[in-house]
């Protein structure tokens, strides 16, 4: 049997509502009408990630 194991940042989200509720309200209030690249849920990940480690901007 193998063991599946969840990485922290994963929880995370997880607790937070994970991508279903998060994409509902993304559908509400259609935040990503005429994106072009990064979709809100894509932001969304990468700022959290980004404040989670210290980076001081998402070039770093």
């Amino acid at each position: 049997m193998q063991r599946s194991t969840k990485s922290i940042f994963a929880q995370l989200v997880q607790l937070m509502g994970g991508k279903i509720e998060f994409q509902n309200l993304v559908n509400k209030y259609q935040s990503d009408k005429g994106t072009k690249g990064l979709t809100t849920w894509g932001q969304f990940i990468a700022m959290l990630f980004c404040q989670l480690t210290g980076a001081g901007s998402l070039r770093e």
